[in-house]
């Protein structure tokens, strides 16, 4: 089993101000792309498995790979985690576009965070965008799982033991 390492982290509550982004932007490995539209960090507080978040991101409404969307870099398989509610009354997808196709899609619902773990099949330049409608995110992260086993230790090239003179040589002296 290889190890997991953490390649990109933001927690929206600590490293985004409050306003509105019209152009694109890049904060810790997250590109979030307005094709046009405006991103807007505003107040919100929810819980989730014992974290407070203050803030959230919203996409402002629907989006596709090009508008409203986050993009990342992946540099092999890994998971993407996402904490995301619906800005809405009602129950929106988030959706991961990688390797030119959707590859998974979660729901988030209202007034309550949903946690999404999607799967990063290898290394390569990957989108999330709300096909439905608006999305707050609060978290985002991205994992490597290194897929190549772990290297076992060398082991040093099999020495002929050094014969045991016991067993080796047999002169019997009479």
């Amino acid at each position: 089993m290889g190890a997991t390492t953490t390649t990109h982290e933001l927690n929206v509550s600590n490293s985004m101000t409050v306003g509105q982004y019209s152009s694109d932007f890049t904060l810790n490995g997250f590109t979030f792309i307005t094709g046009g539209s405006i991103w807007e960090v505003d107040s919100s507080s929810r819980s989730y498995g014992g974290v407070n978040f203050t803030q959230r991101v919203k996409s402002g409404g629907k989006g596709t790979i090009s508008k409203r969307a986050i993009s990342f870099t992946a540099s092999g398989a890994g998971q993407l985690t996402v904490y995301a509610m619906s800005s809405g009354s009602t129950s929106r997808n988030v959706t991961l576009y990688g390797n030119g196709k959707d590859l998974e899609s979660f729901t988030a619902v209202q007034d309550v965070i949903t946690a999404m773990n999607f799967t990063i099949p290898n290394s390569g330049t990957y989108v999330i965008y709300p096909p439905d409608d608006g999305i707050s995110y609060y978290y985002l992260k991205v994992v490597k799982t290194d897929s190549t086993p772990t290297p076992t230790p060398t082991v040093k090239p099999t020495q002929t033991p050094t014969p045991t003179p016991t067993l080796e040589h047999h002169h019997h002296h009479h």
